[in-house]
C-alpha cells in the first residue's frame, strides 16, 4: 500500500493512531492488556462511548507523533485520558475499511435548522423547539441522517458577560476520525510501548505474545517503538 502524501506535510501524518485509555472507571483493565488483546485478536472492538446516536465506532487520530508528545506534556485532557499504549496504521487501510473524518457541527447549525423546520414568528414555540433540537443534536439527530450520525462531534463558541466569545465544546485537538463497527488490524501494525530508563518496557504479557507464542497472534509483523524515543513519522 502507497503512504499518501500526507508524509511530506507537518500538520498531518500518513498513520492514524489509537491509543489506550488509562485504566479508570471506564477502562478497568491495565492498558498493557488490552493491547495484549488487541494485537492476539487483530480487533479494535467498536465502543459506544461519546458516541452520537449510540453507533458503536472504533476512533483514531491524525494528529502527527510531534503533536501527540507536545499535548502528552501540556494538554492535561490528553495526558490524564491516554497511556503510552498505542496502535498504528496507514491512513488509507482506515479509509478502505470505512474510517472518515468526523464531522463538527456548531450551536448555529441548530437555531438555522430550527427556523427552518418552524417557520414560525412565535418566539415561546421556536425556543421550545430549539432547545430540543440542542438536546437532540448532542445524540446526533436531527440534522444528520442517523446513518451518519457516528461521525458527529460538537464544537461551539459561547457569548461571555463582555459580549465576547470564549471556547465551548472542542475536541479538534484530538484530529479525529472514526469507523463503524469493529476494525480489524493489518497484521504489522504500528505498536506504541512506554520506556523505562531509555529502553523499550514490555510488560510479560505483552512480550510473551510479541514473541514466545508470536504464532498465536493476529498481528505477528508488529512493529514496536517508544513514543518517548521518536520525534516524528520518519523515525517509524
Amino acid at each position: 500500500m502507497h503512504h499518501c502524501e500526507d508524509r511530506h506535510r507537518p500538520d498531518l501524518t500518513p498513520n492514524l493512531y489509537h491509543f489506550i485509555r488509562k485504566e479508570n472507571n471506564i477502562n478497568s483493565s491495565p492498558p498493557a492488556v488490552v493491547l495484549r488483546d488487541i494485537l492476539k485478536d487483530g480487533v479494535i472492538k467498536a465502543t459506544k462511548s461519546y458516541i452520537p446516536g449510540e453507533i458503536p465506532s472504533v476512533c483514531m487520530t491524525e494528529t502527527p507523533i510531534a503533536a501527540i508528545k507536545w499535548m502528552r506534556k501540556y494538554n492535561s485532557r490528553f495526558h490524564d485520558k491516554y497511556s503510552q499504549y498505542g496502535i498504528g496504521i496507514p491512513k488509507e487501510y482506515f479509509y478502505i475499511q470505512g474510517g472518515r473524518p468526523i464531522l463538527y457541527i456548531g450551536d448555529n447549525e441548530y437555531y438555522a435548522i430550527a427556523k427552518e423546520m418552524l417557520n414560525t414568528d412565535d418566539e415561546e414555540k421556536f425556543n421550545k423547539v430549539v432547545n430540543l433540537i440542542i438536546k437532540e443534536i448532542t445524540r446526533g439527530r436531527i440534522i444528520i441522517p442517523y446513518s451518519e450520525q457516528w461521525r458527529v462531534c460538537r464544537f461551539t463558541y459561547w457569548e461571555d458577560d463582555g459580549g465576547g466569545l470564549q471556547m465551548g465544546k472542542d475536541w479538534r485537538h484530538e484530529r479525529e476520525w472514526r469507523k463503524k463497527e469493529d476494525l480489524v488490524l493489518p497484521t504489522d501494525p504500528i505498536v506504541f510501548v512506554p520506556a523505562k530508563k531509555g529502553k523499550i518496557d514490555v510488560p510479560g504479557a505483552l512480550r510473551r505474545w510479541l514473541s514466545e507464542d508470536a504464532n498465536l497472534i493476529h498481528c505477528k509483523g508488529a512493529k514496536v517503538y517508544c513514543l518517548n524515543e521518536i520525534e516524528s513519522e520518519e523515525d517509524l
